[in-house]
Order: C-alpha cells, then sequence, then structure tokens
C-alpha cells in the first residue's frame, strides 16, 4: 500500500512528550522572518492534534508545521 502524506498546520508539537518517543517526529516551523527546524509547540493544541493523527502513523507521512 502507498503512503499518504499528512501536513499538520498548527502550534508544533511538543517533541519530548512521553507517548511520541518512539515516533519519528518529523516538521518544521515558519514565520514572516523565515523558517526553522524548531517545531516546538508552547501551547499543546498541535500536539494533541498530532495525538490523534497519529493513529494513522503506520500508512501515513506525516509532517508537523509551526506556524508563528
Amino acid at each position: 500500500m502507498e503512503r499518504i502524506n499528512i501536513f499538520i498546520i498548527d502550534s508544533g508539537v511538543n517533541i519530548n512528550h512521553s507517548a511520541f518517543k518512539n515516533d519519528d517526529l518529523k516538521g518544521f516551523s515558519y514565520s514572516t522572518t523565515g523558517i526553522s527546524n524548531n517545531f516546538e509547540d508552547k501551547y499543546g493544541h498541535g500536539t494533541a492534534v498530532y495525538g490523534i493523527i497519529r493513529k494513522v502513523k503506520d500508512i501515513a507521512n506525516i509532517t508537523n508545521i509551526k506556524i508563528n
């Protein structure tokens, strides 16, 4: 089966969350000043959204895009 691509545009992901310790988290941050590799969530909403969507991680490539 071909993997699907999912892009989560939100507040990022808490990369140190214990539930995600075995996940291969991918993402980046986008702001008016440019693009960076830091997509750490400071609000919690993006982490919650990733927590729901990660249930399909075996069939999907998930990229987290933090918008500042």
